[in-house]
């Protein structure tokens, strides 16, 4: 390695470049990383102390005040007499400067004053930056409610595994049966079953087949085909008044049926745009789709769904 000799830097931004020839190209590929190491002496005021204690549990634990500890002050010692000595990490702020990876060095004289003291070197590895959490509203961190189970955890990975899979037609198709025997009532498997039905790997080649599809897809949804939406609940749920945060931060129970029911309304209002969208854009070449059309308008005004009025209002356009 080359050491450059000391120089003086007025307080500013400065670019080192490092200049180097071999005749081989590998080694100078290799050069590429090679590390560049800055030293420089702290001042005064900057330079970081570090208490020295005669026991080690002292040292272990600078941080620890108000027991009563003392440092290791000025001692004689008697030829053939020893003294423990232990020196403890700086606990004073760090230069602003300093960052991971930064190494402090520095040394404990013993007989400062006399002429060739004896020295020791320290080496400070600067640590990982430690950030606190400021709790807003001096409030503790709330536990998240409705922690997932192992089995839903895992459950949840296969589902995720599955979206991943539509390239493969038959893989996709082996792996969603078996998902579907094991929970049916699983909402974000019965969407990816939904999505893969609408422009997936089980899209079915013509229109009238992939209604058909949708169809049988949509009905898995709801209680009573075996699916997770009870439709009547939902529209009651809908039907009051949402209870206020603050009725929601009081009740942990309220919170959790509102999360499950704003669930519902979402992938209810998915399965009604996916088979709507289909007829209307059926209806276009075959008129006998029209009355089924406007029959699920019906069965989502309770909905408002902005999407779905966009496709209604657009296939219309398109019929007439």
């Amino acid at each position: 390695m080359h050491h450059s000799p000391a120089i003086s830097l007025k307080k500013g931004n400065y670019t080192v470049c490092f200049h180097t020839r071999h005749p081989s190209r590998q080694v100078l590929e290799q050069m590429k990383s090679t590390p560049f190491q800055l030293s420089f002496i702290l001042a005064d005021k900057a330079a970081l102390e570090c208490k020295i204690y005669s026991e080690l549990d002292k040292a272990s634990t600078p941080s620890v005040t108000g027991d009563g500890r003392k440092e290791l002050g000025s001692k004689i010692l008697r030829k053939g007499s020893f003294q423990d000595m232990y020196v403890a990490r700086p606990t004073g702020e760090l230069p602003s400067w300093c960052s991971q990876g930064d190494i402090l060095v520095g040394k404990v004289f013993l007989d400062n004053g006399v002429k060739d003291a004896t020295s020791m070197d320290l080496c400070y590895p600067v640590p990982p930056s430690t950030k606190v959490k400021k709790l807003k509203d001096d409030k503790l961190p709330e536990d998240k409610d409705g922690e997932k189970s192992l089995e839903e955890t895992i459950f949840e990975s296969k589902v995720a595994y599955l979206s991943k899979q539509k390239k493969n037609k038959s893989a996709y198709r082996e792996l969603a049966d078996k998902l579907q025997k094991e929970n049916s009532t699983h909402l974000p498997l019965l969407l990816e079953l939904l999505s893969s039905v609408r422009d997936g790997p089980l899209k079915p080649d013509s229109k009238k087949e992939q209604i058909e599809a949708l169809r049988s897809s949509v009905q898995n949804f709801f209680v009573a085909d075996g699916g997770p939406i009870d439709e009547v609940i939902l529209a009651q749920y809908l039907g009051v008044a949402a209870p206020s945060a603050d009725e929601l931060e009081e009740d942990q129970e309220a919170k959790s049926l509102k999360k499950k029911m704003d669930e519902h309304k979402k992938a209810l209002q998915i399965c009604r745009v996916a088979l709507s969208s289909a007829l209307g854009e059926l209806a276009v070449s075959d008129s006998s789709y029209l009355s089924e059309f406007e029959e699920f308008k019906k069965c989502c005004a309770f909905i408002n769904l902005a999407t779905a009025q966009n496709i209604w209002l657009s296939t219309w356009k398109v019929i007439y």
